[in-house]
């Protein structure tokens, strides 16, 4: 008998588990809104950018139940956090939390996924009968993975996006981004309309 989805999703997930958990369990801690090094600057300006994106996000596309998130990043080559989660625009007191365990969650996620699968995004690996959507990018011309939780899962992809182009210090070129955008996703048009 053929495995089904689900069972190759599983299969595919155990295999894959203890690699995140060792990532998870190796955070360091950083004092709020820090970066990891000074050599660190693909990520300037991170903070005040996201929260000018997100406001204009969030009046584009009409998205009146959300108002904001946690934003993460992390290094693909050592794998070393580059931020704390901080929060980004406004959240319910009650998902706080949730917010900030999803966004790394992605990240770590996707680290795992990138390393050993080719992954750029999240969503390639989703898996929401565990919890597990999509929401972090990698931008391969500088080794990050941007990592958000709080908008509907497609905007939270798409805001990392924009948000890789409008970093002064990252490089997010035509082909990572259609790597992104193409994947087995009939709803790019939401990166269509990012430019309009």
């Amino acid at each position: 008998m053929k495995a089904g989805p689900r069972e190759v999703r599983r299969v595919f997930w155990v295999d894959n588990l203890q690699q995140i958990a060792k990532i998870r369990t190796t955070r360091p801690q950083l004092s709020k809104g820090d970066i990891m090094t000074s050599a660190d600057t693909r990520l300037t300006g991170l903070r005040t950018t996201a929260e000018e994106l997100l406001r204009e996000l969030l009046v584009k596309y009409k998205i009146t139940d959300k108002k904001g998130g946690y934003l993460f990043a992390r290094d693909v080559e050592t794998g070393a956090a580059l931020t704390e989660p901080m929060q980004i625009g406004e959240i319910d007191e009650s998902k706080r939390q949730k917010y900030c365990d999803y966004c790394q969650e992605k990240a770590d996620r996707l680290l795992v996924m990138a390393r050993e699968h080719g992954h750029v995004c999240s969503r390639q690996s989703r898996n929401p009968d565990d919890g597990q959507w999509g929401g972090a990018i990698l931008v391969r011309a500088n080794g990050v993975i941007l990592s958000f939780s709080g908008l509907p899962e497609l905007a939270d992809e798409a805001y990392m996006t924009m948000l890789a182009f409008r970093l002064p210090g990252l490089d997010m070129p035509g082909p990572n981004f259609l790597e992104i955008a193409d994947y087995d996703d009939p709803t790019v048009n939401i990166y269509l309309n990012l430019a309009a």
